[in-house]
Formats: C-alpha cells, sequence, structure tokens
C-alpha cells in the first residue's frame, strides 16, 4: 500500500458520510414524486456504502430499513445511473412498507411500484 492510497483510506468514513447525506437528497426527491402520484408517504430508509458489495449495484434491507450502495457504483458511474439504482431499490421499499405484499423480488407487486 503506498501513501496516497493510506491517506486516502483515513478519509473514507466521511466520504461515506458525504455520499449517504447525497443520496438522502436523492431520496427526498423520488419520496416528493411518489407522494404526488399516490398521496402516501415514504419514510426516509437508513443509507449505507458497501465496498465489498461487488455482484450488486445496491440491495434494500428491510430488516434494517436500510438502502446500501456499492462503492463501486457510486465512485465510478454517473449520478444518473445511481438514481436510476436508487428508484430501483426504492421500487422494493414501497412492495415492503406499502402494499406490504411478499412475493418474487422482481414480480408484479415489484413492477406496479416502479410505475
Amino acid at each position: 500500500m503506498n501513501n496516497t492510497t493510506s491517506t486516502f483510506s483515513w478519509f473514507q468514513n466521511d466520504i461515506n458520510t458525504v455520499w449517504a447525506y447525497k443520496l438522502a437528497s436523492a431520496f427526498f426527491d423520488i419520496r416528493s414524486i411518489f407522494y404526488s402520484k399516490t398521496g402516501k408517504q415514504l419514510n426516509t430508509p437508513n443509507f449505507g456504502v458497501n465496498s465489498d458489495l461487488n455482484h450488486r449495484w445496491a440491495e434494500w434491507h428491510p430488516s434494517t430499513r436500510t438502502i446500501v450502495f456499492s462503492a463501486k457504483l457510486l465512485n465510478h458511474y454517473e449520478w444518473s445511473a445511481v438514481i436510476h439504482v436508487m428508484k430501483h431499490e426504492v421500487a422494493h421499499q414501497i412492495v415492503d412498507e406499502i402494499f406490504t405484499i411478499e412475493g418474487k423480488p422482481h414480480g408484479e407487486a415489484f413492477k406496479l411500484a416502479c410505475t
């Protein structure tokens, strides 16, 4: 590990905190659109960043009400891609918390939430 890498690692918690604030701000925009179309209020989830999330861009964890984003997505892709992934994960949140329907992760309830 060179000196630059170790210095960057030292600030990783601060960087993740900034990402969490930026993600929350984007969520508020999505939540506002959802409310205007449905009249239903989504509660703000927790947000996390995971550098080990290699096979997915993000995950919705209903037990902790957390959307965890891949550090790779946040650090290497355009913001529009992050928003697209967030909308996908918010659709999972809608199925769990608004529809309260269990079923296939990308089944009919999920498709309805996406609209």
